[in-house]
């Protein structure tokens, strides 16, 4: 799958923050339709974590959004993410939130740089991570806990792409 620029990113964002409640309905209904695994994936993770804040959870489904619609730019095909591969990929990163708990905020820097070394989707990683760590509202581990969310997702992508590419 092709990379997400940085540029990409940085406008589908804008457009995002700039959509009205009408807009952003639609967009969700339409992400529901096209990646329904995706959402039911999150709506699992928020109502059975207890971690989350009310803006932790307005966060993970922004950036979910954002996500899709980056991947959209560079992939208009982009296939529907199949509930395997979401657990797949989690039980994959379940590891690296192991090593995120009860970490500082240096050591949370740290290891997000060790993590987007030769990651293939690296702008839109960084973006997620830049945002996190720029939020004062959040807290560590609810910030852990979202970049992991996320990257799952990024990851759930990145490989349902690679696979159906190597099948054309």
């Amino acid at each position: 799958m092709e990379k997400v620029s940085k540029d990409v990113v940085e406008k589908t964002f804008t457009n995002l923050m700039n959509l009205d409640m009408k807009e952003t309905k639609k967009m969700m209904n339409k992400m529901i339709d096209e990646q329904p695994f995706i959402l039911t994936y999150l709506a699992a993770l928020v109502e059975d974590d207890e971690d989350f804040t009310e803006e932790g959870k307005d966060i993970l489904f922004t950036l979910t959004m954002l996500i899709w619609q980056s991947m959209l730019s560079v992939r208009p095909d982009l296939p529907t993410v199949p509930m395997e591969t979401i657990e797949e990929m989690e039980e994959k990163n379940l590891k690296i939130l192991d090593s995120m708990e009860d970490i500082s905020d240096d050591e949370f820097f740290e290891k997000t740089l060790q993590i987007l070394d030769n990651y293939p989707q690296t702008e839109l990683l960084s973006f997620i991570s830049e945002y996190l760590m720029e939020n004062e509202n959040m807290v560590l581990d609810e910030d852990g806990l979202i970049f992991i969310y996320l990257k799952i997702i990024i990851d759930s992508f990145q490989k349902t792409s690679e696979i159906q590419e190597m099948n054309f």
